[in-house]
C-alpha cells in the first residue's frame, strides 16, 4: 500500500478516535479469498491488489460522504445498526441501474462520483455517478483512494 495512503487512513482513524468512532476493521484473510473467488466468478474480473491490501487495513470505508465497499456487507463499526455495503453486491446493483458491465466499482462519494477500474483497460478512472462520463484517470487504485479521501479529510 502507498505511504500516502497509508498515512490518510492513520489520519482518518485518529480523526474517529477524536469523536469516539471507529474506522472499520481489517478484513480477515478468508473474506478476502472469498471476494476474490466471488469477483471472479460472479463479476469476471480479477481485483486490484492495492484494493485487497486496502481491505487488509479497513475492511469498507466512510467518512462524511464518501464510501468504498467492504469485502460483503458488514455492520458499520460504530453505528452497527448501519450497513457498509459488500463489492459484488454493489457491483451487480449499478450493473443493473447504470449499465457499468465493463467496470469494477469500488465505491461512491455522495452520489458524485464512482470509483472505477475499468475491466477491459485496467484503467482506474472516476467517473460522474449520474452520467458515467470520465472525470479523472488516475494509475492506480491507491492514487484513486487518495485523491478521494484528500477530498474529505
Amino acid at each position: 500500500m502507498n505511504a500516502r495512503l497509508k498515512e490518510l487512513l492513520a489520519e482518518a482513524r485518529a480523526e474517529a478516535e477524536d469523536v469516539e468512532e471507529s474506522l472499520q476493521p481489517p478484513a480477515h484473510e478468508r473474506d478476502i479469498g472469498k471476494l476474490k473467488n466471488e469477483a471472479k466468478v460472479k463479476l469476471g474480473a480479477d481485483l486490484p491488489d492495492d484494493y485487497l491490501a486496502f481491505l487488509r487495513e479497513a475492511n469498507g470505508f466512510t467518512l462524511d460522504d464518501l464510501t468504498i465497499y467492504a469485502s460483503e456487507s458488514t455492520p458499520h463499526a460504530t453505528y452497527p445498526e448501519s450497513t457498509i455495503e459488500g463489492f459484488v453486491k454493489m457491483n451487480f446493483q449499478h450493473r443493473e441501474t447504470k449499465r457499468c458491465g465493463d467496470f469494477l466499482i469500488f465505491g461512491e462519494a455522495s452520489k458524485l462520483d464512482l470509483y472505477t477500474q475499468r475491466i477491459s483497460t485496467g484503467e482506474f478512472q472516476i467517473l460522474d455517478h449520474s452520467t458515467l462520463s470520465l472525470t479523472k484517470t488516475v494509475p492506480t487504485f491507491d492514487e484513486m483512494m487518495i485523491e478521494a479521501l484528500e477530498i474529505v479529510m
